[in-house]
């Protein structure tokens, strides 16, 4: 489990097949146990130089990650483990829908690892009734 990252760490480490890996980098587990969504460290590399920026804690991106995972693994079933397909950072990770009180919410769009991006593009009650949609 990593050492550092949000919450003070214990995220399980990954590459960027969604497979488990130790610190070292090393494939853990024969390269057949996926880490997907929330348990995982949620970036690949490190700072400035990330090969995948830290992906949001939401569930959107742990949807996609569990769909790349389940495409690798199905590979490995099918003895194609030099195909693997690698993940990218989930373009819906940019989008938040946030609940400020039963007649309220706000909808960003379009936000990155970069801190002051993404668009408010809905508020008050259109985005409440947009997140009782979603």
């Amino acid at each position: 489990l990593s050492e550092k990252g949000p919450g003070g760490g214990g995220w399980i480490h990954f590459n960027k097949f969604m497979q488990v890996t130790r610190r070292d980098g090393s494939v853990w587990g024969d390269g057949k146990i996926f880490a997907v969504g929330d348990c995982n460290m949620g970036c690949l590399g490190s700072p400035p130089d990330w090969e995948m920026p830290p992906v949001p804690k939401i569930s959107y991106p742990g949807e996609e990650q569990a769909y790349h995972a389940t495409e690798n693994l199905r590979l490995l079933a099918n003895g194609k483990a030099t195909k693997l397909k690698p993940t990218w950072w989930p373009w819906g990770a940019g989008m938040f829908a946030t609940s400020l009180g039963p007649h309220d919410a706000c909808f960003v769009m379009a936000a990155n690892h970069e801190k002051g991006s993404g668009y408010m593009v809905n508020w008050w009650i259109p985005a409440a009734l947009q997140k009782e949609i979603i």
